[in-house]
């Protein structure tokens, strides 16, 4: 079967930017970005699993961050290196 697009459910938060990193077993976690009116660094992190295209909720970021980057590291930590917008700035 050939890589293609297809709907996968929604993203519960949805927040930009955040980032979506590539683990190790295959799932995306996306975390961070800004939420509300006020543009406020976001706590939230989620994985997609594309075996059953669906969006779980994990532990959340111990402080919001935006415009960051994020590293997924062999021993399955992933390591967040804020840029730009993060909490207590």
């Amino acid at each position: 079967m050939a890589a293609s697009w297809a709907p996968a459910g929604s993203l519960k938060s949805g927040y930009l930017p955040s980032t979506a990193t590539k683990l190790a077993d295959g799932r995306v976690l996306v975390a961070g970005g800004l939420e509300g009116l006020g543009d406020l660094p976001s706590t939230s992190a989620e994985i997609f699993d594309s075996n059953v295209l669906s969006w779980t909720d994990t532990g959340s970021l111990s402080v919001g961050r935006s415009e960051h980057f994020a590293i997924a590291l062999a021993n399955g930590w992933t390591v967040y290196q804020p840029d730009g917008n993060h909490a207590g700035r």
